[in-house]
């Protein structure tokens, strides 16, 4: 993979994915191991009222992929000798964090391995800000979700013995931000800056609850009139579970680290990345989560590096192809999966393969071209088929049917969807101006606007 090399597919299919998706705007960039930054782009809006192109000067709450940063500093501590990973960390916070009689340690909490299943405190969080869901959890600092935890654990949330299961746990960085604090003196964004972004040169880098460094590009999420969108704003209680705000060129050199581009990191990047656990989603068969980082071997003859963020109103995704030492970072900022999609699709065609090829990308630029509204024989029956990323559900006068694609390329996706004595295969055609849907006893037909990605 070389920054010589151009990206006219994946580019082209991006900006098709974003049209198609209606996202307020999508920013990306690639940095290259010994060079820096080689490839950006921007797509849209940085603010929809009044309008403001996006551009390289603003920047994203990266939501999760803090996680990764996290991670680091807690291997940094580590081969430092100011924290050990495998210590019990509630005597560090004065709390009891312990499972059937198992102290939890940094790297349960790093790992996702704690036996805990996610709680929901963010997710409480950010939706009962924007859309008003009760229970709201309108916690403001990380302490009072550290006592809320406690108490979790102390009513019998934990459904695992420590270092058996992946339990995705947004609570779980939180106590590790707060046990680095207490073990060095510093709060969780001196010790960031310190440790990590001010050695790279990242000093625009910054953090939810303080003064932007940057413009912020505005935060959307569904409600609004004419394009379906409002704004939103993140909360700012967020902060090493996922208080990370950088501009998407910022972010690529960040991930640098992880392609040992820095010899200062090397030691703690692999502390930070020796597999842990196998994750339950499966992109090469060989997937991992590490310290706050997931890793996929044999991903494009080498290994991948990545983690995604989501706030609902801001979504995000870093990913790293170690051996080829290339960083990619994309944004948007509005509800949509395609930042993983656009980022996988950059990596493929960077490196000289059709990024459709991946499964991935051909199943999201599938469902979204087959996203809409479609009629029957004389319009006697009617169904719309909506995307939800990787499958998709199909609304037949009120019945929801999920489609899970089990065969796709850009113009047919096969289907399997339940049925009334078991499953149903469904088939999907694209090509000719329409895309033809064949479920069960129906033919359905859509008319294609515009071309296709392929």
């Amino acid at each position: 993979m070389t920054a010589s090399r151009r990206l006219d597919k994946a580019e082209r299919l991006i900006a098709w994915l974003a049209g198609n998706q209606g996202v307020a705007g999508l920013a990306f960039a690639i940095a290259f191991r010994g060079e820096g930054v080689g490839f950006e782009g921007y797509i849209g809006y940085a603010r929809l009222s009044p309008p403001e192109a996006l551009g390289p000067g603003h920047a994203f709450p990266m939501a999760s992929i803090t996680k990764t940063l996290t991670g680091l500093l807690a291997a940094i501590l580590d081969r430092q000798g100011l924290l050990t990973l495998r210590e019990p960390v509630g005597p560090l916070l004065g709390l009891d964090l312990s499972v059937d009689g198992v102290d939890l340690t940094m790297e349960h909490l790093l790992s996702h391995t704690s036996g805990v299943p996610a709680l929901g405190y963010a997710e409480a969080l950010i939706r009962g800000l924007h859309f008003g869901y009760r229970p709201w959890r309108p916690f403001t600092e990380p302490w009072q979700v550290a006592r809320y935890f406690e108490d979790a654990l102390k009513r019998g949330a934990a459904v695992a013995r420590p270092g058996e299961r992946f339990f995705y746990l947004n609570e779980g960085f939180v106590i590790a931000g707060l046990a680095m604090e207490a073990v060095t003196g510093k709060d969780y964004r001196s010790l960031a800056r310190e440790e990590v972004l001010e050695p790279l040169g990242l000093e625009k880098v910054f953090f939810l609850g303080e003064e932007p460094r940057l413009p912020v590009a505005e935060g959307h999420i569904a409600g609004g009139e004419g394009r379906g969108l409002r704004p939103a704003y993140p909360p700012p209680g967020i902060l090493a579970d996922g208080g990370m705000i950088a501009s998407v060129r910022d972010l690529a050199v960040y991930g640098l680290v992880f392609a040992r581009s820095y010899e200062e990191f090397g030691e703690a990047v692999d502390v930070q990345v020796r597999p842990r656990v196998e994750v339950p989603w499966r992109v090469t068969g060989r997937d991992y989560y590490g310290l706050g980082i997931a890793v996929h071997e044999g991903f494009l003859g080498g290994v991948l590096v990545e983690h995604g963020g989501s706030l609902l109103s801001h979504n995000s995704w870093l990913g790293v192809h170690v051996d080829d030492g290339v960083s990619v970072a994309v944004a948007v900022n509005s509800p949509s999966r395609l930042p993983q999609i656009a980022g996988l699709a950059l990596l493929a065609d960077l490196a000289g393969v059709d990024p459709l090829s991946l499964e991935p990308v051909a199943v999201a630029a599938s469902l979204s071209a087959l996203e809409g509204e479609y009629t029957g024989f004389d319009g006697n029956y009617s169904a719309r088929l909506v995307s939800r990323g990787s499958y998709a559900e199909l609304d037949l006068a009120g019945d929801r049917v999920p489609l899970l694609p089990v065969e796709a390329n850009c113009r047919r996706v096969v289907f399997e969807a339940p049925a009334r004595l078991g499953r149903v295969t469904v088939e999907a055609r694209l090509g000719d101006g329409a895309a033809v849907l064949v479920y069960d006893r129906y033919v359905l037909r859509k008319p294609l606007i515009g071309a296709l990605p392929c």
